[in-house]
């Protein structure tokens, strides 16, 4: 009897860690998210992914982000042989978008925290639209380009319900490849992810 009661009791405890290990099937993640771009600056915005869990452990995830900012500048310069000023004044809206595919290993060891990482490929566009005005005229120029794109991260997702949980914190080092030379970015996030 005692080899029957510790066989059962050894069985229900084996099986308490192997529940909280299951994986749901999809994770669909959405929140805001900051990036601060190579060479300084702020670009807020939102990021999104939904990742195909295949085991406990491995999924494939597809990522997807915005992040926007704009930036202004007024300034005034004394005209040379006159007591005038010319005043130049230039206004920028940049756009930087992301869409990178990869796989993303978890581990599910506690049945509330789950730490995750991945390494991401794919490609990134970056949108300036630019309005200079030096006096009484201004010109308009824009600026847009499509490049290599690669973010290595991870994060801490918090389980709140059976089929909602909140992503703690997302990292990512993002590397991009804008006019052939290699930018050095990061990226931080923050949402909802749906199971």
């Amino acid at each position: 009897m005692k080899r029957i009661t510790l066989a059962v009791g050894l069985l229900i405890i084996l099986s308490i860690p192997a529940k909280a290990q299951e994986a749901p099937r999809i994770d669909v993640f959405g929140g805001y998210s900051y990036f601060r771009p190579d060479g300084g600056g702020s670009l807020h915005g939102w990021n999104a992914s939904i990742a195909g869990n295949f085991a406990r452990w491995f999924g494939l995830v597809g990522d997807f982000s915005g992040h926007y900012g704009a930036q202004s500048l007024r300034t005034e310069f004394p005209l040379p042989g006159s007591p005038g000023t010319i005043s130049v004044k230039a206004d920028t809206n940049s756009s930087l978008h992301h869409l990178l595919f990869g796989p993303r290993f978890s581990y599910r060891r506690n049945e509330r925290i789950t730490p995750f990482a991945h390494g991401l490929l794919g490609a990134a566009r970056l949108s300036t639209k630019a309005t200079l005005i030096v006096g009484d005229s201004s010109r308009e120029v824009s600026f847009a380009d499509i490049a290599f794109a690669a973010a290595l991260g991870g994060g801490l997702d918090l389980k709140l319900t059976e089929s909602i949980g909140l992503r703690l914190i997302q990292a990512d080092y993002v590397l991009t490849r804008f006019g052939g030379s290699t930018q050095n970015n990061a990226r931080l996030s923050v949402g909802l992810v749906f199971h």
